[in-house]
Parts: structure tokens; C-alpha cells; sequence
């Protein structure tokens, strides 16, 4: 999970060029994904030393602010997702706080789209070959 939550920080700081710890653990909490202070401050951690983010604070809130080195890092790989492999991983991402994982059809259904998911990876990897 820690590579996901990774992930989904690294798309909310290219979407809204700044990132608040105790924000964006409230809104991966809304998608019912849990995240832990000590993940979310690691990876803040990490793109600071590597000069991706800048850190203020004001009026008691800590800030991390996407910086034009962090931008080009952070989108380079983002921006090579095919756009039919990216769709399919925002329809994932809708669906997990929507599926009831105590119903055997909307797990299949999830399981679904995951290999569907797959198929595309495959292909694309054929491709590449």
C-alpha cells in the first residue's frame, strides 16, 4: 500500500501544486483508504530532500508546495500512462469506496476491471517488445 499512497500523493501535488498532510488524509479517508501519518510524512519527507517540494507553515499547518524540479520528476512517468491503462486505474480508484466487500458479486466486478487492467498492462508490454 505504501506505493500506492505514494502515488496517490504524488497525483493530488500535480493536481493542486501543494499538498497538507492531515488534508489529504482526511480525503484518501473519504475513498475509504486508510493512511497512516508516519506514510503520508515519510514520503513528504522524501520529496523535500530531494528539493520536489518546499515546506512553510502558517497559522499552525504545514504546507508542502510542489517546486518546478518536483513537477518535472513527479510527471514524467505520470505523463507516459496510456490513457487507456490510466482510465481503467481512475475507474479502480471511483470504485473502492463504493464496493461492498462482503458482496461476492461487487468483489467480482473489482476483480474484473483489475484484469482487465492487466490485459491492457500485457498488451502494452508487447508493444514495447
Amino acid at each position: 500500500m505504501k506505493n500506492f499512497h505514494k502515488a496517490m500523493m504524488i497525483k493530488e501535488l500535480l493536481e493542486n501544486n501543494q499538498i497538507i498532510g492531515y488534508h489529504f488524509k482526511k480525503k484518501m479517508a473519504n475513498y475509504g483508504i486508510d493512511v497512516s501519518n508516519g506514510s503520508i510524512y515519510y514520503h513528504l519527507k522524501n520529496f523535500l530532500e530531494k528539493g520536489y517540494v518546499t515546506k512553510t507553515e502558517k497559522e499552525k499547518v504545514t504546507i508542502y508546495r510542489l517546486t518546478e524540479t518536483g513537477e518535472k520528476a513527479l510527471s514524467k512517468n505520470i505523463s507516459s500512462i496510456p490513457a487507456e491503462i490510466n482510465h481503467a486505474f481512475m475507474l479502480i480508484a471511483a470504485d473502492i469506496p463504493n464496493t461492498n466487500w462482503n458482496n461476492l458479486k461487487d468483489m467480482q466486478t473489482f476483480l474484473d476491471r483489475i484484469t482487465h487492467i492487466k490485459k491492457l498492462i500485457t498488451k502494452r508490454i508487447g508493444e514495447l517488445s
